[in-house]
């Protein structure tokens, strides 16, 4: 799909933690393992100007620039950064790629919807289907392909009504990704102001 194909293009094209995760997405599957360390904070939390006996704890991953410009794959994207920098944050590349990868799904989804719609159609009415002809029962309801002679099973898939409610779950959960690079995770309890 076109779109699907821009949109994943402008995502690249426009962002370095994109471009940079995408890359190391495959200097970890191929190479070695990205993270060389963590680092946990902690520090007193200061209320009107007093310090309390509450401390904030963080924790951050990060990517030692020398060790994977061990990988030459990764010198083309490594070379747009300040050649002074001397490691990278992994949350906050993170953040800013999945919330990239949440748009580009975005736009596949709102490209499909219309196909979709009839396909949801199709399985909620072969659901129904089945289910009167066999008591309410659809366990063994499933999408079947046949070799070319007829005479062999190649694959086969499951179809229940779940299905279509756990992709609607799933557009709920991953359709709030906009802004995410600007969001954390805290369990700071804050007064009542």
């Amino acid at each position: 799909m076109e779109v699907f194909k821009t949109a994943a293009s402008e995502a690249y094209e426009g962002s370095f933690a994109y471009r940079f995760m995408e890359q190391l997405r495959n200097h970890a599957q191929h190479h070695s393992a990205p993270l060389h360390g963590a680092w946990f904070h902690s520090r007193r939390i200061e209320v009107d100007g007093e310090l309390t006996s509450q401390r904030r704890f963080s924790t951050s991953g990060r990517i030692i620039i020398t060790e994977i410009k061990k990988n030459d794959r990764l010198k083309k994207v490594l070379s747009e950064l300040n050649s002074e920098q001397d490691e990278l944050d992994v949350g906050a590349l993170t953040r800013e790629y999945i919330e990239l990868l949440g748009r580009v799904q975005k736009t596949l989804r709102d490209g499909l919807n219309e196909h979709r719609e009839v396909w949801v159609r199709h399985i909620e009415g072969a659901v129904e289907r089945y289910a009167a002809q066999n008591d309410g029962d659809v366990l063994n309801l499933s999408v079947a392909e046949f070799s070319a002679d007829g005479d062999k099973l190649e694959t086969h898939t499951h179809i229940t009504a779940e299905l279509i409610d756990y992709i609607r779950e799933l557009e709920v959960k991953n359709g709030s990704l906009t802004n995410l690079r600007h969001r954390f995770v805290s369990n700071e309890l804050n007064s009542p102001q």
